[in-house]
């Protein structure tokens, strides 16, 4: 497995710090994070949070633009 290249967010940065970093993790990472997440997460917050619930493409679009703002 080669390291990638991930984009991550750091919204309590010190002042200075810059808020989005980049690191390197393998590919098997991601999948491990992303079938716990398939799995575990969005069936927990479909139960117990049904207002998180992304009815569409567009909604979906708008939560992966926002950015955090110092």
């Amino acid at each position: 497995m080669g390291k990638i290249v991930v984009k991550a967010a750091n919204p309590l940065a010190a002042h200075g710090e810059p808020l989005y970093y980049t690191h390197s993790k393998t590919n098997m990472y991601n999948d491990i994070f992303f079938m716990i997440w398939d799995n575990v997460f969005a069936p927990t917050f479909g139960i117990m949070c049904p207002w998180f619930t992304i009815g569409s493409k567009k909604a979906l679009d708008k939560l992966f633009a926002l950015e955090f703002e110092k």
